[in-house]
């Protein structure tokens, strides 16, 4: 969602306007703002998400395919019974930024 901070004179109408939007569809999202021709300078304003479809994204974007037989062995994968028969000092279970971090740090 992409979020307006209102300059000196503006309202919901002008802000609209301006826009190229549909004054109801801004009203929607700012039920905080109540009247259209309210000055509301430094407030936020929100606008509604734009729904962008694939057919309407441009034309030249590249693309990135990757052949199937790929995907299946994209990471070479320990046996559970492997696993199971070895001892670990330290097992991180995730990348986020805890795990990624910790496996640095180590």
């Amino acid at each position: 969602m992409k979020i307006w901070v209102a300059r000196g004179n503006d309202t919901l109408r002008t802000i609209a306007n301006e826009h190229h939007m549909p004054l109801g569809e801004l009203q929607s999202v700012n039920l905080h703002i109540g009247h259209p021709d309210q000055n509301i300078a430094g407030k936020p304003v929100y606008f509604p998400p734009v729904n962008v479809s694939v057919e309407s994204r441009a034309p030249d974007l590249p693309t990135c395919s990757i052949p199937s037989d790929v995907i299946e062995h994209w990471m070479p994968l320990t046996p559970l019974e492997q696993m199971a028969e070895t001892e670990y000092d330290v097992l991180i279970v995730g990348t986020g930024a805890g795990g990624g971090t910790a496996l640095w740090r180590l």
